[in-house]
């Protein structure tokens, strides 16, 4: 299994550019996460909650399985204006590790790695 952790810029969320960066696993995208609005200042990127097998987002009053509770997740629209009314999860720039984390954790609750 080969990991690979991108960093980029993009438009998104109508703020112009944010920074990007995209945990990629045997060339699959597993998770992508976004500059939240205080990046400059604060180095925090956000990625969305994401039910396993789907592309539905995890809502507020949702059960969360026990596997992501340990990730530092918090309300998408407390770190993006415009953003999603939905639950993601917010990790520093720096934390290649939990960003890594957090993508092999969906893959095995996606089956796609045992």
């Amino acid at each position: 299994m080969n990991v690979t952790v991108a960093f980029g810029q993009r438009e998104a969320f109508g703020e112009g550019t944010r920074k990007r960066v995209l945990v990629i696993m045997d060339k699959e995208v597993l998770v992508q996460f976004a500059g939240t609005d205080n990046y400059d200042k604060t180095g925090n990127l956000i990625a969305t909650l994401k039910k396993p097998k789907s592309e539905e987002m995890y809502r507020i009053n949702d059960s969360i399985p026990p596997e992501l509770r340990r990730f530092n997740i918090v309300y998408h629209k407390d770190y993006v204006r415009d953003g999603f009314d939905r639950l993601a999860l917010v990790v520093n720039c720096s934390d290649i590790k939990t960003m890594i984390d957090y993508a092999l954790t969906r893959a095995l609750l996606e089956e796609k790695i045992k």
